[in-house]
C-alpha cells in the first residue's frame, strides 16, 4: 500500500475506533466503578454469613477437584492416543492443548458408549477415569524424567521481558479468568441447562442408560458435552460440571495464546486470548453449563492442527510451505512431509467433535473442508494420490467422529438428523414444531438472512449496542476491529485462512439466525486475526493501535463484574447466602423456580415418575421426570382429548408410570396458555373432575408451583354435599386463556 494511502487508512481507524470507544465508555461509569471494586464484595461485604467460609471453601474445593480428576484422566486419554498418532517432536503447551482436546472427546464418546450399554453406567464410568489417571500419572513421571529443555544463559526469562501492554493484556485476561471462576461456581440458573444440557444427562443416569426422552426435542441434538456433564454429575453432582465449560473457554484461551505466539508473536497470542476472554456473551456461557465453549475449543484445535498439516506439506525447493509464519521458520515437528497425514487426522478428529458437540459448527467445518481443498488443488507438485488421500483422511475423521450421534438420532428417531427435516422424515406426522423451533432460534433482530441488506448493514452494530440488558453481546470488539479485515490481504499465512474460517461461519450464522450465543465457537478466530492485524499494523501505524484493545477488553470486563453483580453470584459464591436461598427466587435470565419442590420430590421414593406441566426445566428434579418442550407434542394433552373418564386419563398416566405431577402456574402462563385456552369445554370440564378427584396435593410454593400425588385406581377425592371447590390453577389458566 503506498505510504500516502497509509496514512490515511491509519486516521480513519482511528477516528472509527474512537468513535466506537466514545460509544462503548459514554455514561459506562456505574459499569466501570463495578469493574474496579468487584473484588471489594459491595454490598455484601460486612454482612452476616449463611454459611462457615471454611464449609464454601471446601465445597469449592470439592468441585475442583472433582474437574481436576476428569482434567488429568482426560489428560491421560489424550496423551495415550497423541503418542500413537504423533511421533515427532512437539512444544510442551501445544501437546498439553492437543492431550486434552483428545482426552475430553474420548472420554465423552466412552460415556456415550457406557450409557448405551446400559450396564450400571454409574459404576462403569468410574473405569475410564481410573485408568485415565494411572496414564496421566505414568506420563508425568516420565515427563519428570527428562532433562529440561537447554535455555540460553544469556537469555533473561521471558516473563520479565513483559512491556507494559503485554502486562496489561495479561492483567485482564487474568482478571476476566478470576470473574469467570467467579460465576462457574455459582449455582446453575440457565434456562437451556436446566432443560437439557444438565436435564437430559441426569434422566440418563437416573433411568440407567441412554434411553429416547419423550419431550425434550433438544436430547436429539449432539451430545459431547453433556457426555462430560454425566461424568462430572457422577462425581460431584452440578458444581464439577459447571467448572467443566469453565474449564473449555481457558483451554481455548491457551489455545489462542499458544497458536499467536508459535505463528506470529507473544503479543499476538496476549491479544487474542485477553479479546475472546472478556466477550460478555463469552464470558456468560463460561458461568453456565453450555456447550458453545467446548465447541469453540474443539474447532479451534481443529483449525491449529489444519494449518500444522498445511506446514508439514513439502513445497518445491524446500521443507516449509509458502507464507511461513512471520517469525520466519515453521513451528516444530513441521519439516517432516510424512507428518502431515497425522495432523489431517487430528484436524479431522476435532472438527468432528466440534460438530458432535453443536451442529452450527458445520459451517466453520465446511469452511475448514474447503480451504483445504482449495489449497490442496493448487499443490500441482504434489500427486493426485497423495492430495485425494489427504482430503480423504480429513473428511473421513471429522466424519467418524460425527457419526455416533447421527447414529442414535437414527436409531431413537429414524432420522439422523432430528428435528431437521422434520416433518418430512415422517412423512408429516411427527408432531414437532419445527418451524416455532426456528423461529426461536433466529432471535429478536433477524432480517430474513443474507440477501436483506440490514443483515450486512445493521446485525454488526446491534451486536455491539443491543443485548445488554439480556447479556446477549459481544461488546465493542466485534465492530471496532471489524475494519481491520480490509486488511486482510496483506496478513501473512496462517491468519488469511483463520479470517476465511470465520467469515464463512459469520455468514452461515447470520443466514439463520441472530442469537448472539450461536456465533461463539467462531468468535476466537475473529479474536486471532484481529490480534495479529494489531500487532501487524501497530507497527506502521503506531504503538496507540493495541492499546486500543485494552480499552475494549478492559470496558468488557467490567461488564463481566457487572452481570455477575445483577445476578448476585458473589453472595451465594463467598457464603453470605446458601444455595437454597439463592435458588429460591427469581434471578436475572431465571424465570420463577421450583426450587423448594424440586427439594420435596427429593424425598419422594426413587421409584417415582414426575409428570412436569407448565415448565420445560427438569433439572434439578432428582427423580425420573416427564416433560414437554413448547415445540414438542405434549403427551398429557394428547391422553386428555382422548379420554373417555377421569379413570380413563389415570389410566393413560399410570401406562406412562406417573405418579406425580409438578404444575408450575407461572411458566404454564407462556408454555402452556395458549394450549389450554383453545381446549373445548368438555375437555375442560374433563380437566377439572380429574384433578378434584384423581389428584392429592402434597405441597405448594409461595410462587404458585405445586406438586400432587396421582390417586390409585378406585380411590378418590371425597367432596361433601353441597360444596363447590375452587377450580385448581391448571383450569383457571384454561379459563382466562379462551
Amino acid at each position: 500500500m503506498p505510504k500516502r494511502l497509509d496514512k490515511a487508512a491509519a486516521v480513519l481507524f482511528a477516528a472509527w475506533a474512537a468513535f466506537i470507544l466514545w460509544k462503548a465508555y459514554s455514561g459506562s461509569g456505574p459499569i466501570l466503578r463495578q469493574g474496579l471494586e468487584f473484588l471489594a464484595l459491595r454490598p455484601w461485604v460486612g454482612a452476616p454469613r449463611a454459611a462457615p467460609i471454611l464449609e464454601v471453601i471446601g465445597a469449592h474445593a470439592l468441585a475442583i477437584g472433582a474437574l481436576s480428576t476428569i482434567a488429568l484422566a482426560a489428560f491421560g486419554w489424550g496423551s495415550l492416543l497423541l503418542s500413537k498418532t504423533c511421533k515427532f517432536p512437539i512444544g510442551r503447551l501445544e501437546r498439553f492443548l492437543l492431550a486434552q482436546g483428545l482426552g475430553l472427546g474420548a472420554l465423552a464418546l466412552v460415556e456415550l458408549a457406557i450409557l448405551a450399554a446400559g450396564i450400571r453406567p454409574i459404576l462403569a464410568t468410574l473405569g475410564p477415569l481410573g485408568v485415565g489417571l494411572a496414564l496421566a500419572a505414568r506420563q508425568m513421571l516420565r515427563r519428570t524424567g527428562e532433562p529440561l529443555p537447554r535455555r540460553n544463559s544469556g537469555k533473561p526469562p521471558s516473563l520479565p521481558t513483559l512491556d507494559s501492554l503485554e502486562w496489561a493484556l495479561l492483567l485482564l485476561t487474568a482478571y476476566a479468568a478470576l470473574l469467570h471462576l467467579v460465576g462457574a461456581l455459582a449455582p446453575e440458573t440457565f434456562h437451556d441447562s436446566l432443560v437439557y444440557h444438565l436435564g437430559a444427562p441426569q434422566l440418563y443416569l437416573i433411568r440407567g442408560g441412554l434411553v429416547p426422552l419423550e419431550g425434550i426435542l433438544h436430547s436429539n441434538f449432539p451430545q459431547n458435552m453433556e457426555m462430560l456433564y454425566a461424568i462430572a454429575l457422577i462425581l460431584r453432582g452440578e458444581p464439577p460440571a459447571k467448572l467443566l465449560h469453565l474449564w473449555m473457554m481457558l483451554l481455548t484461551l491457551l489455545a489462542l495464546y499458544g497458536l499467536g505466539r508459535t505463528a506470529s508473536s507473544r503479543r499476538t497470542g496476549l491479544l487474542a486470548a485477553a479479546l475472546f476472554a472478556a466477550i460478555p456473551v463469552a464470558a456468560l456461557a463460561a458461568w453456565q453449563t453450555g456447550v458453545e465453549l467446548g465447541a469453540a475449543f474443539w474447532q479451534f484445535m481443529g483449525v491449529w492442527t489444519l494449518i500444522r498439516a498445511v506446514f508439514a506439506l513439502p513445497v518445491p525447493g524446500g521443507n516449509a510451505v509458502s507464507g511461513a509464519p512471520s517469525r520466519g521458520k515453521p513451528p516444530a515437528g513441521a519439516s517432516a512431509p510424512g507428518n502431515a497425514v497425522s495432523w489431517m487426522i487430528l484436524s479431522g478428529v476435532f472438527h468432528g467433535l466440534a460438530m458432535g458437540t453443536k451442529y452450527t459448527v458445520i459451517w466453520s467445518a465446511a469452511a475448514s473442508g474447503a480451504a483445504l481443498g482449495v489449497w490442496l488443488l493448487r499443490r500441482r507438485d504434489l500427486s493426485s494420490r497423495l492430495r485425494w488421500s489427504l482430503g480423504a483422511v480429513w473428511a473421513g475423521a471429522a466424519a467418524l467422529l460425527l457419526a455416533p450421534w447421527l447414529f442414535k438420532n437414527l436409531s431413537f428417531t429414524g432420522n439422523p438428523v432430528y428435528p431437521f427435516l422434520e416433518p418430512w422424515s415422517h412423512g408429516g406426522a411427527s408432531g414437532v414444531d419445527l418451524e416455532g423451533f426456528k423461529a426461536s432460534a433466529r432471535g429478536h433482530y433477524w432480517y430474513g438472512g443474507l440477501l436483506d441488506w440490514r443483515t450486512w448493514v445493521l446485525t454488526p452494530w446491534r451486536l455491539f449496542i443491543e443485548g445488554r440488558s439480556s447479556f446477549s453481546f459481544i461488546g465493542p470488539v466485534f465492530l471496532a476491529f471489524l475494519p481491520l479485515t480490509l486488511f486482510a490481504a496483506e496478513s501473512p499465512f496462517p491468519f488469511g485462512w483463520v479470517l476465511a474460517v470465520f467469515g464463512a461461519s459469520y455468514l452461515g450464522w447470520s443466514a439463520q439466525s441472530s442469537m448472539i450465543r450461536l456465533l461463539i465457537p467462531a468468535l476466537p478466530l475473529f479474536c486471532l486475526y484481529t490480534a495479529q492485524s494489531l500487532d501487524r499494523l501497530g507497527k506502521r501505524w503506531g504503538g496507540w493501535l493495541p492499546w486500543t484493545a485494552v480499552l475494549v477488553v478492559l470496558w468488557n470486563v467490567s461488564w463481566n463484574a457487572a452481570m455477575l453483580n445483577e445476578k448476585e453470584v458473589p453472595s451465594v459464591v463467598f457464603g453470605y447466602e446458601t444455595q437454597p436461598a439463592y435458588l429460591s427466587r427469581p434471578h436475572h435470565g431465571y424465570p420463577v423456580p421450583f426450587s423448594q419442590l424440586a427439594w420435596y420430590a427429593a424425598r419422594l421414593p426413587e421409584s417415582s415418575r414426575i409428570l412436569v406441566l407448565g415448565d420445560e426445566r427438569r433439572y434439578p428434579i432428582p427423580r425420573d421426570t416427564l416433560t414437554f418442550t413448547s415445540f414438542d407434542r405434549n403427551f398429557f394433552l394428547e391422553a386428555l382429548a382422548a379420554a373417555g373418564s377421569t379413570e380413563g386419563l389415570r389410566e393413560a398416566l399410570a401406562r406412562k408410570g406417573v405418579t406425580h405431577i409438578l404444575f408450575t402456574a407461572p411458566e404454564a402462563e407462556r408454555l402452556l396458555g395458549a394450549k389450554l385456552g383453545a381446549l373445548p369445554a368438555d375437555r375442560i370440564e374433563l380437566l377439572a373432575a380429574f384433578w378434584r378427584d384423581r389428584l392429592e396435593e402434597l405441597e405448594r410454593d409461595r410462587h404458585g408451583g405445586t406438586l400432587y400425588r396421582l390417586r390409585d385406581a378406585g380411590e378418590r377425592t371425597a367432596v361433601p354435599p353441597g360444596v363447590r371447590p375452587s377450580p385448581p390453577p391448571i383450569v383457571e389458566l384454561a379459563l382466562r386463556r379462551r
